[in-house]
C-alpha cells in the first residue's frame, strides 16, 4: 500500500537490484542500528553496507565513520543530506512548524498571549521563533550570541543570556518550553521553577534534559517531526535535495 507506480518492493536487502542511487535513512542510524522504525525489528547497519557495492551514489544523513569508510572501499560516492545546508534548511522549517502541533494538541490554552520559552538559536530556533511571535506568543529567547539575541528582538521576541546554564528561575512563569539546544542546560535547577502544568517540547536529539523529582513539569520528547507531521512534505524536501545535489 502507498508504493507509487513502478516501484518494486524488495523484501531483503539481497534481493535490491543494482542502482545509480541508493537513499538511505536521514538519519541513517540511530542506536548503533538502522534507522527503520516501521519495519518493527532492528535491522543492523551492515545491511545497508551490504548495498553500498550496487550502488554509484549513496544519499543518507549522519553517517558513522565506519559507514563512511564502507563506501569509500566499495567505490561508492557518499553524500551526507544532513551536512547540506539548504537541505538543514528545509527541514528546519518543517520542524518548527511541526513542533507548534504537539504543544497546541498537550496545552489547554491557544498560544496567543501564553509566555513561552525557546532555548538555543539554531535554525529551528530562528524558525520556530517567528512563527510564534506571528501567532502573537509573549516568546523569550535564551541565546549565547549577541547577535542571535539581537536578531530574536527584531523578530518581537525578549532574549536573556543563559550562560553556561540557565540561572535559577529563568524558566519562571514559563507555560511552555521549546528546547532546541543540544546540551545539558535545561537540568534540575532551570526547570524546578516551572509548574507541573508546564510542558517542555524536547527538539534537540540526545535527552539531555533532566526534571525535578517532586512535582516535575511534563516533557515532550519530540524527534523526526518532519515525517510524523508532514511526511509528504518531508519526502519531497529529501526528494529535491537528491535530485540538485545528484546534478552536480
Amino acid at each position: 500500500d502507498g508504493v507509487p507506480e513502478g516501484a518494486e518492493v524488495c523484501g531483503a536487502p539481497d534481493d535490491l537490484p543494482s542502482a545509480e542511487i541508493l537513499l538511505l535513512p536521514v538519519p541513517l542510524s540511530r542506536g548503533g542500528a538502522l534507522f527503520c522504525p516501521a519495519v518493527g525489528r532492528p535491522v543492523p547497519l551492515s545491511a545497508a553496507e551490504a548495498l553500498l557495492p550496487r550502488s554509484d551514489v549513496c544519499f543518507c544523513g549522519g553517517a558513522p565513520d565506519g559507514f563512511v569508510r564502507a563506501a569509500r572501499q566499495a567505490g561508492c560516492r557518499l553524500t551526507d543530506l544532513l551536512c547540506d545546508d539548504a537541505f538543514l534548511w528545509e527541514n528546519a522549517h518543517l520542524t518548527a512548524e511541526a513542533a507548534v502541533g504537539p504543544a497546541l494538541r498537550e496545552c489547554d490554552v491557544c498560544l496567543r498571549g501564553t509566555a513561552v520559552a525557546v532555548v538555543g538559536y539554531g535554525r529551528i530556533a530562528r524558525l520556530l521563533t517567528r512563527l510564534l511571535c506571528a501567532v502573537g506568543a509573549r516568546v523569550t529567547v535564551f541565546a549565547r550570541k549577541a547577535a542571535d539575541r539581537a536578531e530574536a528582538r527584531l523578530c518581537g521576541a525578549c532574549a536573556a543570556w543563559p550562560t553556561d546554564r540557565l540561572p535559577t528561575g529563568a524558566l519562571d512563569g514559563m507555560s511552555v518550553v521549546f528546547n532546541t539546544a543540544p546540551a545539558p542546560l535545561l537540568d534540575e535547577t532551570a526547570t524546578a521553577c516551572l509548574a507541573p502544568a508546564a510542558l517542555i517540547v524536547d527538539l534537540a536529539s540526545g535527552g539531555f534534559t533532566t526534571l525535578p523529582p517532586k512535582d516535575p513539569p511534563r516533557l515532550l520528547p519530540a524527534p523526526g517531526l518532519p515525517g510524523k507531521w508532514f511526511p509528504q512534505s518531508a519526502g519531497r524536501v529529501v526528494a529535491e535535495a537528491v535530485m540538485r545535489l545528484s546534478a552536480t
